[in-house]
């Protein structure tokens, strides 16, 4: 008669470079089958691991590195490793600030472009710039000087000069 036996069998299926979370991939024959019937296909669905530094969107990757305001303010330098595990030194233009949550660009440096040879995404660079929890009232005159002016976001009301100081503390909402 017909009868239907359990088998165990080990498969090695190569993964390429790039490919997304997700993604199905068949091995023709290899599936489970039916009396006097062709195996089926084994289905092999792909799940991405976190990686400790890099987070991925698409073929990009994402870096949230912290930085310090006086790297955001006069100037970045620094050297990373890639996802390949080579070196990446970043740098920004003189003159440049880096904002707190802008996104700074590495074209070819994110993840392999899956199914396109020599391609990759781009590794976007997010800085949080931590700011420091006090400043000298040396450095506090001299940041004032060389600072541009910016505008109050309200117009202070008649007769605000002969208001009462009132200095600000730090505290959370939860």
């Amino acid at each position: 008669g017909k009868r239907v036996s359990s088998e165990v069998t080990v498969n090695k299926l190569k993964i390429q470079p790039g490919t997304r979370n997700g993604a199905q991939l068949a091995v023709k024959g290899e599936g489970s089958q039916v009396p006097a019937g062709p195996a089926g296909d084994l289905v092999v669905v792909v799940y991405e691991e976190d990686h400790p530094v890099f987070s991925r969107h698409n073929d990009d990757l994402i870096l949230m590195p912290k930085i310090g305001l006086k790297d955001a303010l006069c100037g970045l330098d620094m050297t990373l490793q890639g996802v390949d595990g080579a070196p990446i030194r970043i740098k920004t233009p003189p003159g440049t600030v880096v904002k707190p949550g802008e996104i700074l660009t590495i074209p070819g440096q994110g993840m392999p472009k899956s199914g396109v040879q020599g391609k990759r995404g781009q590794l976007l660079v997010k800085c949080e710039v931590e700011m420091p929890d006090k400043i000298s009232v040396d450095a506090l005159e001299t940041l004032a000087a060389v600072l541009p002016q910016t505008e109050p976001p309200f117009e202070a009301p008649p007769g605000s000069e002969d208001a009462s100081v009132v200095y600000l503390e730090p505290a959370s909402i939860e």
